[in-house]
């Protein structure tokens, strides 16, 4: 499994703020929560954690325990495939009173007997917002400094900085925003021998439903900057992404290299998507890649083909089941071998908890087992900034609970409007002071199918997908 470090996790939720919408489409991947969670939000009635992950029948396993918020405490990894030795890793995990990541501590097993291995140790501010991130390395009994992480904030509570220093070398990430707390700019630098120099420039644009449609990348080299990358997307009526175009620089032109093309179903579940190359002249048809859904848009087949002179070949298939609460169990990956279908190693993703979080394997077999987490409640702490939570439950019959944070007394307005962005109805419409609300949507007078909810709050706006099933 791929276990994200800090880093990693902040580039992803750029990636979501960036996007302007939660529901990224596999764009930016799915959230990992794991030994990378820095906060767990899902405090719902209740919500499920897996606690016995076995991969490739047994020949590896995690074993996960949790604490009444479903925060991992613990993760035992063993690896039965050499037969002559078991290869053990197990992780420890503690958090603040806001169940926030305080520190990770890895140990390996060295014949018979558990050593430490690394360590991370996360600090906040004043608004539990992570300051800092400490890595060091057990080397000889002795803890060494490998790198650390500090992040500052503006008085919005956006990411300002990020700033990574590992020995004589590091990196710089700053971050601009437009009055729509969206990303317009992204900013770094790199550090060698205390010498700072740029790196790179990246740029945002958004179109008036606060969809990316342009990010392009200029490199520093020879003192001045290049055209390096630009990507272009495209939107239908629904606000679904359905191309989305890289472009490499050369000299003063932007040359196109790869497309994607998407087609959802009428809930706005990804059901194909058809990967292209620029061969100089026209775009070639290169992979298809067909999602077999169920009725809450979870993945129950995916089926990657290739086209070759003319034809349309079997490559890949992927297979998921899910139990009763529509959290995956079994994740099974195959290849086209021999004009039959072969069982090998994939990317196999398993999701749960109504395919909000989820979890990537590079295996054959992935079986999964659950624990059922009831009756947490949320912390009545301040907010310190904007935030509008994901529904609950999603989908939903025929009512919904909607929760939203905000920092300060301000006029707050919350909006339902249906796929093809007539407004519905209007929740909130009222001055609020600070802290954690609740609405609840009533829907008994309206049809299945995808609707958006919006939170506006002064100049913060976000928007949000939920789905209703009758």
């Amino acid at each position: 499994m791929k276990r994200f470090t800090v880093i990693f996790i902040c580039l992803m939720s750029l990636s979501v703020i960036v996007s302007g919408q939660t529901d990224t489409k596999n764009e930016f991947g799915i959230k990992a929560h794991r030994s990378g969670s820095l906060k767990n939000n899902s405090k719902s009635v209740t919500f499920y954690k897996p606690t016995y992950i076995k991969i490739n029948n047994n020949t590896r396993h995690y074993i996960n325990s949790y604490d009444s918020h479903g925060n991992l405490i613990t993760s035992l990894y063993e690896n039965f495939e050499d037969s002559s030795s078991i290869q053990s890793s197990r992780w420890s995990y503690n958090y603040n009173d806001n169940d926030s990541l305080t520190k990770i501590t890895a140990e390996i097993l060295k014949k018979g007997e558990w050593f430490f291995d690394y360590r991370r140790n996360y600090s906040y501010n004043t608004a539990n917002k992570l300051s800092q991130m400490l890595e060091e390395r057990f080397v000889d009994s002795v803890w060494y400094p490998v790198a650390t992480y500090i992040y500052t904030y503006d008085t919005y509570g956006r990411l300002q900085t990020l700033v990574m220093a590992y020995g004589e070398f590091g990196d710089s990430y700053t971050y601009e925003y437009d009055s729509l707390n969206r990303v317009t700019k992204l900013i770094t630098k790199g550090c060698l021998y205390g010498t700072w120099s740029n790196n790179f420039e990246c740029f945002y644009v958004y179109d008036t439903q606060s969809n990316l449609i342009e990010k392009f990348e200029m490199l520093w080299n020879m003192g001045m900057w290049n055209k390096n990358s630009k990507t272009i997307y495209t939107y239908n009526l629904q606000n679904e992404m359905i191309t989305n175009t890289e472009l490499r620089g050369e000299d003063t032109n932007w040359v196109n290299q790869t497309t994607k093309e998407y087609a959802y179903n009428s809930n706005g579940g990804l059901i194909q998507e058809i990967y292209k190359i620029w061969n100089d002249t026209n775009w070639v048809n290169k992979t298809i890649t067909t999602y077999t859904l169920n009725s809450i848009d979870n993945i129950l087949e995916k089926l990657i083909q290739k086209y070759s002179n003319g034809n349309i070949i079997n490559s890949t298939l992927v297979l998921n089941d899910y139990d009763l609460n529509e959290n995956c169990i079994l994740s099974r990956g195959f290849k086209w071998v021999n004009q039959t279908w072969t069982p090998s190693s994939n990317n196999l993703t398993v999701t749960y908890n109504n395919n909000t979080e989820g979890e990537t394997y590079w295996a054959q077999i992935v079986e999964m087992q659950y624990i059922t987490i009831t009756g947490v409640d949320d912390k009545t702490n301040t907010p310190n900034s904007f935030t509008l939570y994901q529904n609950y439950p999603n989908p939903f019959n025929p009512a919904t609970t909607i929760k939203y944070s905000i920092p300060n007394s301000n006029m707050v307005s919350i909006k339902v409007f249906d796929i093809l962005g007539k407004e519905v109805t209007t929740l909130v419409n009222e001055q609020q002071n600070s802290g954690i609300h609740e609405v609840t949507f009533n829907a008994e007078n309206l049809s299945s199918g995808t609707y958006f909810y919006q939170l506006k709050c002064g100049e913060f706006t976000e928007t949000k997908k939920f789905l209703l099933i009758k």
